[in-house]
């Protein structure tokens, strides 16, 4: 006959040997590296309109900022400027502009920057101004690194297609050594002329470049895309995902394609996830390697503003089933932010608030951490922003440099002001800078804060459609934290209880 105490002892070890199989996650959570993070602080301090931030690392050490700002005489808080300024490591320079949309335009409008870096150091950039109402017009223009704080040094900016949606961020661009420039965007404007997604590159680091070509088309007049996302995989892959919304306002499906012979083929569009009849929508996606190959994806949508991950292990062609990834919080606050740091690990960051059901962890609106831990697994979110000024937060945008240092900046979406901030991961060794063979980076404008320390081939046919991710039950992951910590003292007390009675009742 068992004891009250082997009784007792063997209901604590069959509850911990449940607590292991069922919340694998809880054991790997001491691989989750601190965060160092600065205060941030606001770099614009605009009297009107400042949005649309975006930020690109620099191997010599260096953070590019861009973004929109009105600053023209034009009626209005249309964005109409883009702004920039640099970050050295320790401090952020004063912010220029770099581009003034003319009143000659009859709508003076300059948004959504994206930039990317070759290996000579030249930082090549585009955004949207709107010279032709209701067209936009896709803008280009580069500087050598080293040089980027001289609004002179920049080249005298060109117009790469001036049929443009201009939908929120419905252009970006990729760069790597190997396959060259690359940009996508949506076009048309409706009606008889429809709308598409279209491709351009260019193989001598924007000298010359290709001819638009479309790689889908809308069949419905009243549909277009936004919310682009391209992304490059060597020797040739390309991947390309956006948004198809509709006149609701909302995205009704996540979009795919990819080419694997570097843009001169595509394969037919199909769709990651597809809104559901009783659903919020679909939007809000981005794109990350783990591998050659391998890819994560992850969305906003569902039956609220939820997070759906996918994953791919084969260049795109097929995805896994969509699931609840962060199932404490919920936003659309724009898309997930990826960044890989110096151990090559890849860090999520995402603005949103903690979900309903969920106040154990506050209920604060915030840039909220989190590290992916291998085999389709991330750790539990952890806040970022953990010193505020992250009101309405809308839109961040974060890279590493470096290979440890966090640089992020976003804005609110009732304050429109550009936030920056900086965190050191505690675990990531420093990669030395790269200075650029000609000059070394100097920072010829005033400084104006100092708050950050140096831290030392076609498919004739679609892959099957994963059209269900709907929040009617509840995801198996959901608060596994919080019922594990609610169980574990129940179960102790009825232990408790147990060996009382037993006691009290013994022959």
């Amino acid at each position: 006959m068992n004891s009250p105490k082997s009784i007792v002892l063997k209901i604590i070890l069959i509850f911990l040997g449940f607590t292991v199989v069922a919340n694998p996650v809880d054991i790997v959570f001491a691989q989750i590296p601190d965060i160092n993070w600065q205060r941030p602080i606001n770099i614009s301090k605009s009297e009107t309109t400042s949005t649309d931030p975006f930020l690109l690392a620099d191997p010599a050490g260096l953070a590019h900022l861009f973004w929109a700002e009105k600053t023209g005489p034009a009626p209005g808080n249309s964005a109409d400027t883009i702004m920039y300024a640099l970050w050295n490591g320790s401090t952020w320079t004063q912010p220029i502009d770099i581009y003034i949309s003319p009143l000659s335009d009859g709508n003076p409008v300059a948004v959504y920057p994206r930039a990317v870096i070759d290996e000579k150091g030249t930082i090549h950039l585009i955004w949207m101004t709107l010279p032709n109402f209701p067209k936009y017009a896709l803008n280009y223009r580069r500087v050598s690194s080293w040089e980027s704080t001289n609004m002179n040094s920049w080249s005298e900016p060109i117009k790469l297609n001036t049929n443009l949606t201009g939908q929120q961020y419905s252009a970006d661009i990729a760069y790597n050594p190997t396959q060259g420039l690359h940009l996508v965007y949506a076009t048309g404007t409706g009606g008889l002329e429809g709308r598409a997604i279209t491709y351009q590159s260019s193989s001598d680091r924007g000298n010359t470049w290709s001819e638009p070509r479309d790689i889908h088309q809308f069949i419905d007049p009243e549909r277009g895309g936004s919310n682009i996302r391209i992304l490059l995989d060597e020797p040739g892959y390309i991947y390309v995902s956006w948004t198809e919304w509709d006149r609701s306002g909302n995205g009704q499906a996540v979009y795919f394609t990819y080419s694997e012979d570097n843009g001169a083929t595509w394969a037919t569009p199909f769709p990651l996830s597809v809104r559901l009849e009783n659903e919020y929508e679909r939007d809000w996606n981005n794109l990350a390697l783990l591998g050659s190959g391998h890819l994560v994806s992850i969305w906003e949508g569902g039956f609220r503003a939820y997070r759906g991950a996918m994953f791919s292990y084969d260049h795109g062609k097929t995805w896994t089933t969509p699931y609840d990834v962060f199932p404490t919080l919920i936003g659309d606050n724009g898309a997930v932010q990826f960044a890989q740091d110096s151990k090559g690990r890849l860090h999520a960051f995402i603005a949103n608030r903690i979900r309903e059901g969920y106040d154990i962890y506050g209920s604060r609106l915030g840039l909220w951490h989190s590290l992916y831990l291998g085999e389709e697994r991330w750790s539990k979110p952890n806040i970022a922003s953990v010193f505020g000024d992250d009101t309405n937060m809308t839109n961040p945008t974060v890279t590493i440099v470096n290979g440890n240092t966090i640089v992020a900046a976003w804005y609110g979406s009732q304050i429109y002001e550009i936030y920056v901030m900086t965190g050191t991961i505690s675990d990531a060794p420093p990669l030395s800078p790269i200075p650029w063979p000609r000059i070394t980076p100097t920072i010829e404008n005033e400084i104006i804060e100092n708050k950050t320390p140096i831290i030392e081939n076609p498919l004739s046919e679609s892959p099957p459609q994963n059209e269900s991710f709907s929040n009617t039950s509840l995801p198996q992951n959901i608060g596994e934290s919080i019922y594990l910590s609610a169980v574990l003292p129940a179960v102790l007390i009825i232990a408790f209880f147990v060996y009382r009675y037993s006691k009290k009742h013994r022959p």
